[in-house]
């Protein structure tokens, strides 16, 4: 797959670019091939549609949105996570006295 970098994106660009992202939960490098693509009428391949889930610096690092979109799709998939919360019985430990 081809790379391309940009050089020279001014702030208010960055700023709007960003913003697109955050509201449909997605990198800014996604929305970046999604608007190019429909400016020039060029559909994006499977592939391309799919970008890497992180887009950090770092492996395995995911931003807020991204871990959002990764909770949202686990949850559209396999549904709510109902569990079971077992009643609390006697503690064992002795309560601890915070006072002076």
């Amino acid at each position: 797959m081809a790379s391309l970098t940009i050089d020279g994106v001014g702030t208010e660009l960055q700023r709007r670019l960003a913003a697109l992202a955050e509201e449909r939960g997605s990198s800014m490098q996604e929305e970046a091939l999604r608007v190019m693509a429909e400016a020039l009428h060029v559909p994006l391949t499977d592939q391309a549609s799919e970008p890497p889930m992180t887009t950090s610096h770092y492996p395995g690092e995911l931003t807020g949105a991204e871990f959002v979109a990764l909770v949202r799709a686990a949850v559209d998939k396999y549904g709510p996570l109902d569990f079971e919360i077992p009643p609390r019985g006697p503690s064992h430990r002795e309560i601890p006295d915070f006072g002076e």
